[in-house]
């Protein structure tokens, strides 16, 4: 590119800082979290005149996984900061300070053998009450609650689909 002045610079374009998605926190205004190429999960802190790199998680590195996307992200409402992360292979990994803490699999849920990767993958998920929403490729949304914690040593924290629905065909519905 070239600048006012007419200085020449070039830019190297690194795939795993391609911003796909990107959300503000809703537990501190200034923090933002992106999903970028690679499967990489990265959280920024935003004032008026800089963007300084908080963390940069590599989700694949934590699962043992390699070709995973992150397709969709949200923040969760609860005091934990708990992030859910929607992945192409149809998983939701549950993140706090850049740890999984649960990992729900809706890949599993009603997939057959011969269904390709891009339709077990999670396309949106949005924070709801004590959980979260979670649609998919195949036209189905599943609400997550938290569950509560058994014990006050209980360091796991768990969620748990507690519905999905189930889109219908335009072709099933009568006019």
């Amino acid at each position: 590119t070239t600048s006012r002045d007419g200085d020449t610079s070039q830019f190297a374009s690194n795939a795993h800082t391609q911003i796909t998605h990107a959300l503000f926190s809703p537990h501190e205004d200034d923090v933002v979290s992106a999903v970028c190429v690679g499967g990489v999960f990265r959280t920024y802190r935003v004032n008026e005149t800089t963007i300084k790199l908080l963390s940069a998680t590599p989700l694949n590195e934590l699962v043992k996984d390699v070709g995973r996307e992150v397709a969709a992200h949200a923040w969760l409402h609860n005091d934990d900061k708990h992030v859910a992360v929607g992945t192409s292979t149809g998983e939701v990994l549950i993140l706090e300070q850049g740890a999984i803490v649960c990992v729900l699999n809706f890949a599993r849920q009603g997939a057959s053998s011969d269904e390709g990767c891009a339709s077990r993958a999670v396309g949106c998920v949005r924070a709801y009450k004590n959980g979260f929403i979670v649609g998919d490729a195949r036209g189905r949304v599943s609400i997550v609650e938290r569950c509560a914690r058994k014990r006050t040593n209980d360091s796991g924290v768990l969620y748990k689909c507690v519905k999905t629905l189930i889109a219908r065909e335009l072709k099933d519905i009568d006019a």
